[in-house]
């Protein structure tokens, strides 16, 4: 087994991480409508570059490749809300070459341990309809479906959950 590093994102990451979310996310297209997907792709396939400045988003590598990242944030996404000790999972995605490895899985365990060491007792995540099943794999609780307002102005349906932690 190729050796695994679990680190944070740094600014030299983004091409790569864009890279990975622009694959990870191709796969919706078998769940989401063409209408709905052509104009939230770009966002959702663009690293974020204020979270990698965070320190909160990380790069899980095999043999230095990057194969899944993600991370939180206090804030929900979008918004300015905050609610004390409740953290919100950002912009996951894992290769889809290297899926069912446990990438996703190493990855999020990382980022609930900094979410927990940064004073977080619950973590809440809007995931597209693939998704939901692992995360509740992972232990999160189905809160129920909602429509998100994508960068204000685009409809994207998927399912609120919570854990715990």
């Amino acid at each position: 087994m190729a050796p695994l590093t679990i680190a944070p994102a740094t600014p030299q990451d983004t091409s790569e991480i864009s890279a990975l979310l622009a694959r990870a996310y191709a796969g919706l297209e078998q769940f989401y409508p063409v209408e709905i997907l052509k104009p939230v792709m770009p966002l959702f396939a663009t690293c974020n570059h204020k979270l990698v400045a965070s320190g909160r988003y990380f790069v899980l590598r095999e043999d230095g490749a990057v194969r899944a990242v993600g991370g939180w944030s206090e804030d929900a996404p979008g918004t300015a809300s905050y609610a004390p000790a409740r953290g919100h999972i950002r912009h996951v995605g894992v290769d889809p070459k290297a899926g069912g490895r446990g990438f996703g899985r190493d990855l999020l365990e990382a980022v609930e341990a900094d979410a927990v060491q940064n004073g977080m007792t619950e973590l809440e995540a809007f995931a597209n309809v693939p998704a939901v099943p692992f995360y509740l794999a992972l232990g999160y609780t189905r809160l129920g479906s909602r429509t998100e307002l994508i960068s204000g102005q685009y409809e994207f349906d998927g399912v609120d959950l919570r854990k715990r932690l």
